[in-house]
């Protein structure tokens, strides 16, 4: 075992047996406080695209209740014209 591979051996038992544990995620540490702020941060994140995308899709249908209305009396006028 080289030097580095013991001393990160040490280090990881190390924050192992302190109080707030640490969680060693993409190369970085992170207190479990920190992973559940990230994790809440997700959360919360994924609540408000689905509510944005409940509200676009609404939206859509209304714009094409709109849409079918606008048209229907376009052709309405047409007809009226042409009489």
């Amino acid at each position: 075992m080289t030097v580095a591979m013991t001393s990160m051996i040490i280090e990881i038992a190390t924050l192992h047996a302190t109080a707030d544990p640490s969680y060693f995620v993409d190369g970085r540490y992170f207190s479990l406080h920190d992973l559940m702020r990230m994790r809440m941060a997700e959360t919360m994140i994924e609540q408000n695209t689905k509510a944005w995308l409940t509200v676009s899709k609404t939206k859509q249908a209304i714009d094409a209740r709109m849409d079918k209305k606008i048209s229907r009396s376009r052709r309405m006028s047409a007809v009226l014209e042409v009489v």
